[in-house]
């Protein structure tokens, strides 16, 4: 949910840690404009959860704030909660750390990561792990088509991933139509996503675990 931002429970917020061989930097897409955008959690039309996330910029540098909180109830009971609050830190258009703590349901991941010229060392609890400069889940910002790979800062773990740009289209977004560019992430992290003509995102959606619709709505 901003790592993993959809309550789509265990299978897309943990998997299994990938060995991994160090790959080039990828061109990364450019930065959207200096705001807040908050939107909620909707599945089965209830709203269970809220993610924001916040840009700043200041003389080429970049941070991203994303916070994250969703409660799914049963019968009245909340049967999963995910909270996250995480720190990206950019500057020229390059990663240069991150830093988030998330609860998820209970098992708890601190991670933050350190880049260094083509890879970035990752430590997730008492563990530690370098990979190649791959893109992030958080997702404030296109993946690149090129990626394979793509890192959840969740729990330090990396997925395998195929993006497709699949062009313009019109959706409605806070009652208005509005044109945005749909991505498409297939693999072992599926989600489609939708970002306006200044590449910040606007809608979002991914099938659960349990074969149900679940969408970021921008408030």
């Amino acid at each position: 949910m901003q790592g993993s931002v959809f309550p789509s429970f265990r299978r897309h917020l943990v998997a299994a840690l990938l060995t991994l061989l160090a790959v080039p930097a990828m061109a990364e897409p450019g930065f959207p404009p200096p705001q807040t955008l908050s939107f909620d959690i909707i599945r089965h039309d209830d709203i269970i959860g809220s993610h924001t996330i916040a840009v700043t910029q200041n003389q080429g540098r970049h941070e991203i704030t994303i916070d994250v909180k969703v409660a799914v109830t049963v019968f009245g009971i909340v049967a999963y909660r995910f909270k996250q609050h995480g720190v990206e830190y950019w500057d020229g258009g390059k990663l240069k750390s991150l830093s988030f703590e998330t609860n998820d349901n209970g098992d708890k991941f601190n991670v933050t990561g350190e880049a260094s010229p083509g890879y970035i060392k990752i430590a997730a609890n008492a563990e530690t792990f370098h990979y190649g400069m791959l893109p992030l889940t958080t997702m404030w910002r296109p993946a690149p088509l090129a990626a394979t790979q793509i890192l959840d800062p969740s729990d330090g773990k990396s997925y395998k991933i195929a993006v497709t740009d699949l062009g313009m289209e019109t959706i409605s977004v806070r009652g208005q139509l509005v044109q945005a560019r749909h991505w498409r992430w297939d693999g072992e992290f599926k989600r489609d996503l939708w970002y306006d003509a200044t590449g910040a995102l606007i809608q979002g959606h991914i099938v659960g675990d349990d074969g149900s619709d679940v969408y970021l709505r921008l408030k």
